[in-house]
């Protein structure tokens, strides 16, 4: 990590601006920026500081110079003045690169007081920040500090942006047996509470009985038959939560390859914002247990293995990162262990009522199956699981989603793509073991520098049981939690996963046992 820093302040009229500098190299998209101003702002609150607004214009100077050194491979300090209209009194800049993340950069400038001193001066009244990775990945960074007595027009990102909302979980769709091959459409909007104008909808998917081997497609308005999946139907029943784009008329449409019985839960969605919000953003963390109920790895549980009609308690405020107060909902991986025969998991805030909804499908006495849920949590952090089943029940966290007392940002809103797949060891590398690299910066649809990415994850074991997990580039420990499992050789098990990204803005899959592995991803978040 290498940082520098330079402040100059002027006590009298300032310098005409001249051009600003060139710039190549990638841009991280909006939202990063909104990660720093985060950082920084919250830095300043803690020592006393107000925050800074950003600044259109300073935003174009610092991103500029960003992009340059990204592109030069040169940490140098700009011309302070390129770019910065006249009537200013104090302007000081911070630059950095960092192989690692916009917030390991962030901190190194925190560590040097001359870089403290630029961020905590109470000459500044606005600012400008940038953000560039270079062609290997490391991030680089331009921090602009100015004061003046009339601030210049503030900086508005583009929309495209979405932020969450939980509703009760519903069922939106249940027609009973449909004939492979049928792409539904059915409302959305309008039902279960959800507005006009929602952009995307929470859902799990249910399909049981398949006539033959299958797959169930959410399609988004754009989106191709066949060029992503969501569920994969062997025998039996199965269940996947997904995140899917809405026409601009509310409806949905779903696509199965063959005859299933299908339903549609609707438990949340995403409704566009074009300024910063405080409600509904998403703050990843690195994935980590919260619950085991096995007599061996006794993990926020004490008692019985769970039966039949057993409400399970999930304290998830305050630990694995989440904080204790300030939570809409959480995000969560749940995998039902040593099943004694057929049945469910309904997941949902503690003191939920019972519904006609299944968050996890246990087909068989004996099988491990997971599903990712997003659900809301009571006033003390808790979420319930709900067995009809007597099981013995492990939860992941992934993530947490805020409330309407934080900060407002622009920071963790959902940007959804066309989904598309981004890796199938069947057509590459064959079976992986261990750690497979990912890579999800600026490929396809996704811009360079997502905080988080949605997606489906596919397994399909070719020697034994086997179990995989998804999580941040080089950030991570192989079997310390589990996104996905699967116990019969050949047989595809699909799961939806939350994934903070890491080194490089990427992602890396784990698996225990030789594997195929696929991974397709439908959004990301700023």
């Amino acid at each position: 990590m290498i940082a520098l820093s330079v402040a100059v302040t002027f006590e009298g009229p300032s310098p005409a601006p001249t051009a600003s500098a060139a710039s190549g190299s990638l841009a991280c998209p909006f939202g990063s920026e909104w990660e720093l101003r985060d950082l920084v702002n919250n830095y300043r609150r803690a020592n006393n500081r107000s925050a800074l607004p950003l600044s259109a214009e300073l935003m174009a100077k610092a991103q500029a110079w960003a992009e340059h050194m990204a592109a030069t491979g040169s940490l140098v300090h700009s011309s302070l003045a390129n770019g910065v209209s006249g009537g200013w009194t104090y302007i000081s800049e911070n630059i950095a690169y960092n192989s690692a993340s916009v917030a390991a950069a962030q901190a190194a400038l925190q560590a040097s007081s001359s870089h403290r001193a630029n961020m905590l001066s109470t000459a500044s009244t606005e600012m400008g920040l940038g953000i560039a990775q270079d062609a290997n990945g490391t991030i680089w960074v331009s921090e602009v500090f100015v004061g003046r007595p009339t601030p210049t027009a503030g900086y508005v990102a583009p929309s495209g942006t979405s932020a969450l909302n939980t509703v009760t979980p519903t069922v939106v769709f249940n027609p009973g047996r449909v004939n492979g091959g049928t792409t539904s459409t059915f409302q959305v909007t309008g039902v279960a509470g959800l507005p006009a104008g929602a952009t995307a909808a929470v859902v799990t998917l249910e399909a049981w009985d398949p006539a033959s081997r299958g797959w169930i497609q959410g399609l988004g308005p754009n989106a191709a038959i066949a060029s992503s999946s969501n569920l994969n139907l062997t025998s039996g029943g199965a269940a996947n939560t997904a995140v899917i784009p809405l026409a601009a008329n509310g409806t949905m449409r779903l696509y199965n390859s063959v005859t299933v019985n299908l339903k549609v839960t609707v438990t949340g969605y995403f409704a566009a914002v074009s300024s910063c919000v405080s409600a509904g953003r998403f703050v990843p963390v690195v994935p980590s247990r919260l619950l085991d109920t096995r007599p061996a790895y006794l993990n926020g549980y004490s008692g019985p293995k769970p039966d039949a009609g057993d409400t399970v308690v999930v304290q998830v405020g305050g630990r694995g990162g989440v904080p204790a107060t300030g939570v809409r909902a959480v995000v969560l991986n749940v995998t039902a262990v040593m099943p004694e025969g057929a049945g469910d998991v309904q997941a949902g805030q503690y003191g939920m009522a019972a519904g006609a909804w299944r968050n996890l499908v246990v087909s068989r006495p004996g099988q491990v199956i997971a599903n990712l849920v997003i659900v809301p949590v009571d006033s003390q952090g808790r979420a319930a699981l709900r067995t009809t089943v007597g099981t013995h029940l492990v939860v992941d966290v992934e993530g947490w989603f805020t409330t309407s007392a934080a900060t407002p940002s622009r920071s963790g809103l959902f940007v959804p793509v066309t989904p598309s797949r981004y890796l199938d060891t069947r057509y590459t590398t064959g079976p992986v073991q261990a750690v497979t690299n990912v890579p999800v910066a600026d490929h396809g649809s996704m811009p360079s520098c997502p905080r988080a990415v949605l997606g489906n994850l596919t397994v399909i074991p070719t020697q034994t049981t086997t179990f995989v997990q998804i999580g941040p580039s080089n950030q991570f420990s192989g079997g310390s939690y589990s996104n996905i499992n699967n116990d019969i050789v050949g047989e595809p098990i699909a799961n939806a996963a939350l994934v903070i990204t890491g080194q490089g803005y990427d992602v890396d899959t784990w698996s225990w046992t030789p594997t195929q592995v696929i991974v397709d991803i439908s959004g990301w978040f700023t």
